[in-house]
């Protein structure tokens, strides 16, 4: 097994070389410590569904909007010796940064009777 946060938990998988894939727990907003489980997404935008026990409630359905993130960086790049500009460079951000501002920006709100809307067939 892999390693949750308790209970049932929501994982996401990628392609991997050698079919093999790599699979990362999709933590804290989606998953919590009680049972999350049965994630689905919309087609046209990063946003879709999940069931979850949390709150001591029983299975809730929970809709999560994930936003596009941008990042503007601006800046020059110096040789740390001669303190001269380099010509061309290329920045890259590498970092687990990512895994935060996707918690901070990923908010699952519980979807109750009020939010949903019969429909007739």
């Amino acid at each position: 097994g892999h390693i949750g946060m308790g209970g049932l938990d929501i994982f996401k998988a990628k392609p991997a070389s050698g079919g093999n894939w790599d699979i990362e727990n999709m933590k804290y907003p989606v998953n919590s410590s009680a049972d999350d489980f049965g994630i689905c997404f919309e087609t046209d935008r990063e946003a879709g569904f999940f069931t979850s026990a949390r709150k001591g409630r029983g299975d809730d359905l929970y809709m999560f909007v994930l936003p596009p993130l941008k990042f503007s960086i601006t800046g020059l790049v110096k040789n740390e010796h001669t303190d001269q500009p380099i010509d061309k460079a290329v920045v890259k951000s590498i970092s687990s940064v990512l895994t935060v501002l996707l918690s901070l920006c990923l908010n699952p709100v519980l979807i109750t009777s009020s939010l949903l809307k019969r429909r007739d067939s």
